[in-house]
């Protein structure tokens, strides 16, 4: 399994741990299943032990989901510095005979306050040098495991790197590709609009045309009709000219005769008398015929 190793300071109480990782945690379960192996150093004294699920029963508290005290505790054990942007600290504390290690936390609040701890007894002197060896054997094995772990991740790295530029190129190929064939479809539509467009005008100007030629062969036709219209109003139109020629000449007959009329007094009486008159000296005067004033047609010549 995993070891974390990390270094603890708190209250000028520096101490390195080693967390050798088993399984998780799990408060919810009734097993005693060992959770980790802790080993503490202050390069002077070791402390080493197992942490078992019964040991952590203690990190329970009221208020505080089962799950949530699982994650702060996983965290708290594995050196995570913080928890849900919350700083986590282990206080420290050792004596001759064992180590006591208190989870601070503030969990929302504004005092860091203790969750939980565990303990764990000294080791004794004539086992020193065989946990600095295990120590260091570790420390080796964790780090040939972790330039593993960083090989392999290096090499993902580089294949995801070099996927990216394979992607990347493709992708500039496909927007090339695709400029290519907007400005291609862009000019064969300029061209099929430019066609419409000179379409169009052909069509209008060849509309004018006709429009003007319908009207000019309409004027022409409107213009013979109306000759043709003319000449038959021009032939009937004499007799009416006669009729009126014939009222003028009655009307200057008539006026001629009255200017007669005028010029002649004396006649009007010998017109208008049918029988014999009497004279003053008493001779009979014999009756008189009406005298007729005939009346040329030509009206011109009578006013001459």
């Amino acid at each position: 399994m995993v070891h974390y190793f990390y270094k603890n300071n708190y209250k000028n109480v520096q101490v390195y741990i080693d967390c050798h990782w088993l399984h998780n945690v799990d408060l919810a379960q009734e097993t005693n299943d060992t959770i980790c192996e802790i080993t503490v150093t202050d390069r002077s004294n070791y402390w080493t032990g197992t942490v078992t699920r019964q040991d952590l029963n203690n990190f329970v508290r009221q208020g505080i989901t089962i799950d949530e005290i699982n994650k702060v505790v996983t965290a708290g054990l594995q050196g995570k510095s913080e928890y849900n942007g919350q700083p986590l600290r282990w206080k420290v504390t050792t004596d001759t005979h064992k180590c006591k290690l208190a989870l601070l936390s503030y969990m929302g609040g504004k005092l860091p306050y203790e969750l939980g701890h565990v303990e764990i007894p000294i080791v004794p002197e004539k086992d020193k040098e065989k946990v600095l060896h295990a120590w260091m054997e570790n420390s080796v094995q964790q780090n040939a495991q972790h330039m593993k772990t960083q090989e392999a991740l290096l090499a993902r790295n580089n294949d995801l790197v070099a996927l990216k530029e394979s992607l990347k190129n493709q992708i500039e190929a496909l927007e090339r590709d695709k400029l290519d064939a907007d400005f291609s479809m862009f000019h064969k539509f300029k061209d099929i609009l430019n066609s419409k467009k000179r379409r169009i005008r052909y069509l209008t100007m060849e509309n004018d045309r006709l429009n003007k030629e319908h009207d000019a062969a309409q004027a022409k036709s409107d213009t013979q009709e109306n000759k043709e219209a003319g000449v038959e109003t021009k032939e009937s139109t004499p007799p009416k000219k006669e009729a009126v020629r014939g009222r003028k000449r009655k009307v200057d007959t008539q006026s001629l005769t009255t200017e007669e009329d005028a010029n002649v007094p004396s006649q009007a009486s010998v017109k208008s008398s049918d029988s014999s008159s009497e004279t003053d000296d008493g001779e009979i005067d014999l009756p008189r015929t009406k005298r007729r004033v005939i009346v040329n047609q030509a009206g011109p010549s009578l006013k001459r």
